[in-house]
């Protein structure tokens, strides 16, 4: 028996679909990668802290399609018989046995997408494979984002007095850092750009974003349409540390623009970085970087086309 008669595990953690994606995109990978079935579970799990705040769309029921390339009984008898392999790297492989390789831990946050930056095609497009239909349609009927904004709270701490934020992990990224960001964008623009703001807070913790010029709330709905539609953006501003963030800048084809103190190795391949910007934007800069004032300038054309502004 050879390579072909293993099968590829995704066990997916019981976390936020950000981390969820990060271990389906390996286990496809290595799947493809060795021509595999891929089996696929934990889309679904329920979770007391989404429940708990109210965010709906965290649970991901119907939010992905059954996909079953790999039978019940042929996941039940791999489980009892083959040979176990956690976490393989992700290369093409050669064994003469039956294996179950499983993948279910989370990379470490220094490099989430150390493994995925140069299969980023092969991901795209299997995620949307992967996607519910229903949800996909009705994408297609929402008006792409010129500028998003992704302000990450719900199980988010805040940061405390004499912390250094460079140095702490899952904490808000303070909204300041937001509104000067944009108010640079807007002066390199020359005009205030429309900008959709994506959050899981309440209005009353946002009050100062939603107070600038253009800016609106999108209405929360399932998790895989807020991040698919932030992915579409021009320009994208994620919270820092945020693996939902995170994802929807490794889709986009936009320039992506990260908290100066928060870098981290780039999300995408390196072959884009020729054509959309990934990084920061500092305030003291005296000019922009070249690829990131072509990307402004190709956001204001965008908006300037919009048949109805907002």
């Amino acid at each position: 028996m050879g390579v072909r008669d293993s099968i590829c595990w995704a066990r997916l953690p019981r976390a936020g679909v950000g981390n969820k994606l990060l271990v389906w995109g390996k286990a496809l990978v290595f799947s493809r990668l060795n021509s595999l079935a891929l089996n696929v579970t934990g889309w679904h799990r329920w979770r007391i802290g989404p429940l708990v705040r109210r965010e709906l769309g965290r649970y991901y029921c119907g939010q992905f399609r059954t996909v079953r390339e790999v039978g019940t009984w042929a996941s039940f008898r791999a489980l009892l018989s083959y040979r176990r392999i956690t976490e393989p790297r992700l290369e093409k492989i050669y064994v003469h046995d039956k294996r179950l390789f499983i993948f279910s831990q989370v990379p470490h946050w220094r490099d989430y997408f150390t493994d995925l930056r140069k299969h980023r095609d092969l991901i795209r497009r299997a995620l949307m494979d992967t996607v519910a239909p229903t949800l996909l349609r009705k994408l297609l009927t929402l008006p792409k984002p010129v500028v998003s904004i992704h302000v990450r709270q719900g199980d988010f701490r805040c940061l405390e007095p004499g912390e250094d934020f460079s140095r702490c992990g899952t904490v808000r990224t303070p909204l300041d850092y937001f509104t000067r960001t944009l108010a640079l964008i807007n002066r390199i623009a020359s005009l205030a750009l429309p900008v959709t703001l994506f959050s899981d807070g309440k209005d009353s913790d946002l009050t100062d974003l939603l107070a600038l010029p253009n800016v609106t709330r999108h209405k929360a709905g399932p998790a895989m349409e807020d991040l698919l539609l932030m992915s579409q953006s021009r320009i994208l501003l994620p919270s820092a540390g945020s693996t939902f963030s995170y994802w929807a800048a490794f889709l986009s084809d936009a320039a992506v623009i990260m908290h100066p103190e928060h870098r981290v190795p780039a999300l995408r391949p390196a072959s884009l970085a020729h054509d959309f910007f990934e990084g920061a934007l500092e305030e003291n800069s005296p000019e922009p970087d070249g690829v990131l004032l072509q990307n402004i300038r190709d956001a204001v054309a965008a908006y300037r086309m919009m048949p109805l502004r907002q």
